[in-house]
């Protein structure tokens, strides 16, 4: 009781004083000095990756997975330039930037506001850190050895040692250590009174109150009448705003309690999903995710922010294989897993472990699996069971056992850096369509169908505009292909292709240019299926128009394809300017917001009549993508 006293008087004394203006020199440290109980050094904290959460604000939904990548769909505004983000373990949306923690503690910060550049570089030399947190101020670090980072100079924060947590929301920020003194700074600060003296686990804020976990499971929230206070079979707790603020705990047996109002007439979808393992919420939507990975969101959907439903965050057993484990994980004994070992997940369920792309079972993913594969594809019968699911990378559903040209081809693909072996076997409409494609010509990098039209097709790659008069099987046709402008993936991937003036190749695009783009000013309407280099992405049209020089040194063809050195080479206001320059010219009725750090696809093909195209004439459709991973 004593020490409880102490620790409340602590606080009560040092809040006062922070803001009474003594914020800084002898008197605040005479105060600290005099009646915080004597510092005892705990042990150092060690991070713990948040695998399998999801984050949602606005019209935007991220999903972590085990193997360190961010999955997003939605409203990405800037926000989700992290498409190249790797060992992620954990991950906070804001509407001017993305927030992400590496598994070597490091801040990532995705955005092109100035609040997220300011951000990027006062925390770019942060390291070490367990935890991370932000307000409409600042954002805040905890360092393993307990010790406070934040990109607001402030030295109140230097006078707390011992830190175990670090919560923030509107203008404040509270800290705990392990005695259970709590720190509040700022305005509008929860009153924690409930918290002091107690022995947390975790907690969650929003920018109405804490809601917390002691040791032993119970529920404390700072929510005046939270319904949920007192409850004692705590796991993990989730705090929002919503609804003036509502509190969520997942209990020890996995069932989600909530008082939000948006999962009210939920239960049924949810108990169905099985065991939860993650609850995220915004003002509009909410994200559930489970611990057999899968993804449930519910509420507005206008921008697919709650398109989770083909999403897979952590592993999961199939058949007697466990899948979506990352090259690099660590089994118990601290040994890295390899495709044949034993895994057993947290509900107890044990499989063999298989990691895609892993054929000689070492746990890597690198040029002698490559070679591993291609002797695979002569005889088969020397893998190992799991070895050969190791080996079938493109799990096409048609020929769910076949090991062929199709995986070695996803396998280059990702040795040389185009695209990411989705560990997570997810669902993908263009999986037979690519797979049949790659077993007939190496050089397919990716596949387009468009609806309303008989666009369906092969994208092909090739030096020096090979299948401009090549078909995709590699034959001589003055038809040609749909291919790709360059050989590799590039920031703005520019596919064309001829426009055969009897209805093939790309000439329907003069269709959805007539008789489609009309209906574009809806999200869902003008949205295009990709696939390119094993990976299949939704991207957004933002402009269209048919340029018809009088002169072919008018046209802006070279400028609009970043010919000949690719996006990669320009400036971020280059980019800009470019992405101003499509809008500016667009011969859609709707404005979007269009953002350098997006990744573009630009599309092109012939104007429609000859005479102009032999000019310079040329249709384009420019879009940018709105999902990853």
């Amino acid at each position: 009781m004593k020490k409880a006293l102490t620790a409340a008087l602590s606080l009560l004394i040092l809040t006062a004083a922070f803001l009474s203006g003594c914020a800084s020199g002898n008197g605040t440290g005479s105060i600290t000095e005099q009646l915080i109980p004597e510092y005892i050094k705990p042990e150092p904290m060690t991070l713990v990756p948040a695998y399998g959460m999801t984050a949602v604000l606005g019209k935007l939904t991220y999903g972590l997975s085990s193997a360190g990548l961010l999955s997003y769909t939605g409203r990405t505004n800037g926000r989700a330039a992290c498409y190249d983000w790797r060992g992620i373990v954990y991950v906070e949306a804001f509407e001017d930037y993305t927030l992400g923690l590496t598994e070597d503690g490091r801040v990532l910060i995705a955005g092109t506001s100035e609040t997220a550049k300011d951000a990027s570089a006062k925390t770019a030399d942060w390291e070490d850190l367990v935890c991370v947190c932000r307000n409409e101020q600042a954002v805040f670090g905890l360092t393993g050895q307990g010790r406070i980072l934040s990109t607001e100079a402030d030295a109140r924060l230097r006078l707390i040692k011992g830190i175990r947590l670090i919560a923030a929301g509107g203008r404040w920020f509270a800290a705990a250590d392990g005695r259970g003194v709590v720190y509040t700074f700022g305005e509008g600060a929860p009153d924690v009174s409930a918290l002091i003296g107690k022995k947390l686990a975790s907690w969650a804020a929003s920018g109405t109150h804490i809601a917390a976990v002691t040791e032993d499971g119970e529920l404390i929230s700072t929510l005046a009448g939270d319904p949920l206070t007192g409850s004692t079979d705590c796991a993990k707790v989730f705090a929002c705003s919503c609804g003036g603020g509502c509190t969520t705990y997942i209990s020890k047996d996995g069932k989600l309690h909530s008082s939000c109002p948006q999962i009210k007439d939920k239960a049924a979808d949810l108990e169905a999903a099985g065991r939860a393992h993650w609850f995220s919420c915004s003002g509009s939507h909410v994200a559930v995710s489970f611990e057999n990975g899968t993804v449930l969101s519910f509420g507005e959907n206008d921008h697919l922010q709650c398109s989770t439903k083909s999403w897979r965050l952590l592993p999961f057993s199939q058949d007697g294989f466990v899948y979506g484990i990352a090259p690099g994980t660590k089994a118990t004994d601290g040994s890295a897993v390899k495709t044949g070992d034993s895994f057993t997940l947290p509900d107890g369920t044990s499989g063999t472990a298989v990691i895609l792309g892993d054929v000689d079972c070492d746990g890597d993913i690198d040029a002698d699996d490559l070679a591993a594969l291609t002797a695979a594809i002569k005889d088969a019968s020397a893998l190992s069971p799991a070895a050969k699911q190791a080996a079938n990378i493109l799990r096409d559903s048609a020929k769910p056992s076949s090991i062929d040209r199709a995986d070695l081809d996803q396998l280059s693909y990702h040795l040389k850096g185009f695209t990411i072996i989705d560990q997570f076997l997810k669902a993908d409409p263009y999986l037979k369509k690519v797979a049949d494609a790659e077993r007939t010509n190496k050089d397919v990098g990716g596949y387009i169908t468009l609806s309303g039209t008989n666009i369906d097709a092969p994208i092909m790659y090739g030096d020096d505009w090979f299948y401009h008069y090549h078909n995709w099987k590699g034959a001589s046709d003055w038809l040609g292909s749909i291919y790709y402008y360059y050989d590799v993936p590039t920031r703005n991937l520019v596919i064309t292709g001829h426009n055969i003036r009897r209805g093939l190749i790309l000439h329907d695009l003069h269709k959805i240019q007539d008789n489609y783009a009309k209906y574009y000013k809806t999200f869902e309407k003008r949205l295009w299926t990709i696939n390119t280099w094993g990976e299949t992405g939704i991207y957004e049209v933002f402009s269209m128009y048919e340029e018809k020089p009088k002169d072919p040194r008018e046209t802006s063809q070279y400028y609009n394809t970043n010919y000949p050195q690719s996006m990669e080479k320009l400036s971020t206001e280059n980019i800009a300017r470019w992405i101003a320059f499509q809008q500016q010219k667009s011969q859609l009725d709707y404005q979007i917001e269009v953002d350098p750090s997006d990744r573009f696809i630009t599309v092109l093909t012939c104007a429609d009549l000859h005479a102009e195209s032999e000019l310079g004439g040329r249709l384009y459709f420019f879009l940018r993508r709105v999902d990853g991973h």
